[in-house]
């Protein structure tokens, strides 16, 4: 029964992968207890909207990765420490592409200003 139960899981995360990658859904359209572990297919999504130049998409799929991190961190710490090494890194990076776009720059302003976010050492 757990062999049938984890390929259905694998299934799942591949169509999620495909469907993300060809702008089918959204991370918002995943039930957070399965994406809230996966990095991978966060970091599909930012790269869809970076790769396509969707500043207000990669804003919208950071505030799911922030929210993910922030309810992963009450439940398992040592887990959310990848969401937060992502949401740091795609901040950082998606200002290589995004600076300048008035929503990208108000949400980065608005976690500069979150006083939960350690900064000085890159991160929670």
């Amino acid at each position: 029964m757990f062999n049938d139960e984890l390929d259905m899981l694998q299934k799942w995360e591949q169509l999620a992968y495909d469907w993300i990658f060809f702008g089918k859904i959204r991370l918002s359209d995943i039930p957070q207890e399965l994406r809230k572990y996966n990095s991978v297919l966060h970091s599909s999504a930012l790269r869809y909207a970076r790769e396509r130049n969707l500043a207000n998409r990669y804003v919208e799929e950071l505030n799911v990765l922030l929210e993910d991190a922030v309810i992963l961190e009450k439940q398992d710490k040592y887990a959310s420490e990848d969401l937060y090494r992502l949401l740091f890194n795609s901040m950082y990076f998606g200002e290589n592409y995004f600076k300048g776009e008035k929503s990208f720059d108000e949400f980065i302003q608005k976690q500069k200003d979150n006083p939960s976010l350690n900064w000085e050492s890159g991160g929670i």
